[in-house]
């Protein structure tokens, strides 16, 4: 089967922090941000053992969690998908060890059983994961770390938040999230660290794909065809859990009911991995490796991770470029000039998908709209009956044609529906992609502080 391009995936219809971007309307990001107790520079070994911490910073006093603090932990960006049985306790444990920053993705809440089997209390029924997962890392937290948790799809991300992260990490319950995590880290030429357990067998999973090279393998190459044929089904453990909707959801598969020390140790190991990633300890890590450990003989197997010739992902490594101005002060053919790309070679694609129609469900009426869009079924413009414009997916195209290419050539890249800052433009002359960023971080919305905690919220 021919290889297709990251934007070209049917994206997947549900999973932990997986989800769809397609066909249907998106839930759209909800991002809540704890921010760090102690500005400046992450202190040094001695300010460190000198600080009198809180009561529940009490674990973290220890020397080898300042060790990695002065070996640059402070400094270091973690983004993870998944804040379920394995997902919630390594987010809180990478909190301990005292990463910098640490953003957490899940779209689901709380059941009214999920304390049975996950990190969370029972009056948090209900409640969504991200938050619950986000308030206990926070509380466990070293005073410099700051902690973003998010509740939404993972690839409802913008690109600028995920070029932030030194290293992913995926705990969700089906393969579709762990495929698209591959191709992003890939893209990026990050690591990959791949956490699951199996409730029935008694066994953890723990893998590390080395997705700085593309020719190593990715979650993809393990894949059955039968495995292909229904990544979006979730193996989750916790049959409470109260999923996303979603028009063409598959339903999961029985929870295994897996119990919840064989996730915390699975958590534990995961953060262990991460901590040896991020420190350099490329002789320890399981690069391009899989550990299977049983709990109930405590055998474990090793074994390597090879690329396979059938994967169905792009195996592609993204070039990326800071550009200057921002989206108002130029346009295609500025950005072209700038990579040094003509524009008979070139081929264009965003974040978001691009539009050439819209349609009105009133008089049937369809008008030339050439803009990239938030979401399909948006209103982009009114009707001359005065009914709203639609975008709907058969307008739709992940690469600008090339007839709107041409007739949006010279026009300001504001005017096509980019945002005012922190969003990437794609460009290709055959060989490879290069992204431009324009200046600017992700856009977040205005705070709401409650002593300590600063929550931002945002809907996309």
């Amino acid at each position: 089967m021919p290889e297709r391009t990251l934007n070209d995936w049917p994206a997947p219809s549900s999973g932990a922090a997986g989800g769809s971007k397609g066909g249907h309307r998106s839930p759209g990001l909800r991002a809540y941000v704890f921010r760090p107790r102690a500005k400046g520079p992450p202190l040094s070994r001695r300010q460190f053992l000198n600080l009198k911490l809180p009561p529940s910073h009490r674990d973290a006093g220890r020397p080898g969690a300042a060790a990695a603090l002065v070996d640059g932990l402070g400094e270091r960006c973690v983004i993870g998908f998944g804040a379920g049985a394995v997902g919630g306790p390594l987010f809180s444990s990478l909190a301990k060890l005292g990463v910098g920053k640490i953003v957490w993705v899940d779209p689901d809440r709380n059941g009214p059983r999920s304390h049975e089997t996950q990190a969370a209390a029972p009056e948090d029924s209900g409640k969504l994961k991200a938050l619950v997962q986000g308030k206990r890392a926070f509380a466990s937290a070293l005073p410099h770390v700051e902690v973003i948790s998010i509740a939404g799809f993972a690839q409802d991300l913008p690109l600028s938040l995920l070029r932030q992260a030194d290293l992913f990490v995926v705990a969700g319950d089906n393969h579709a999230l762990r495929v698209w995590a591959g191709c992003i880290a890939q893209c990026f030429g990050k690591r990959l660290v791949d956490c699951a357990v199996h409730g029935n067998l008694w066994c953890l999973f723990l893998r590390v794909y080395e997705l700085d090279r593309t020719d190593t393998a990715c979650p993809g190459c393990g894949l059955s065809e039968k495995e292909w044929q229904s990544l979006p089904v979730r193996h989750g453990c916790d049959p409470e859990t109260q999923r996303v909707s979603s028009p063409t959801r598959a339903v999961g598969e029985q929870a295994t009911r897996t119990l919840p020390q064989f996730s915390l140790t699975a958590a534990d190991i995961a953060a262990t991995e991460c901590l040896k990633c991020l420190l350099g300890l490329d002789a320890e890590v399981l690069l391009s490796e899989e550990l299977s450990y049983c709990l109930l003989t405590h055998k474990q197997l090793r074994s390597e991770l090879h690329r396979t010739k059938t994967c169905r992902c792009p195996h592609e490594k993204w070039e990326t470029v800071d550009f200057p101005k921002r989206p108002e002060e130029t346009s295609l053919a500025g950005v072209a000039s700038h990579l040094g790309v003509e524009r008979a070679q070139i081929q264009v694609r965003g974040e978001r998908p691009w539009i050439s129609e819209a349609l009105c469900d009133a008089c049937q009426r369809r008008v030339a709209v050439r803009r990239f869009i938030r979401r399909y079924g948006e209103m982009v413009a009114k009707c001359r009956c005065g009914k709203p414009l639609l975008a709907l997916p058969r307008f739709g195209h992940s690469v600008l044609p090339a007839t709107d290419l041409e007739a949006s050539w010279e026009e300001p890249l504001s005017e096509l529906g980019l945002e005012p800052s922190g969003e990437a433009l794609g460009f290709s002359s055959g060989e490879g992609w290069t992204y431009c960023f324009f200046p600017g971080a992700p856009r977040l919305p205005r705070a709401r502080r409650t002593g300590q905690i600063t929550t931002k919220r945002r809907t996309v």
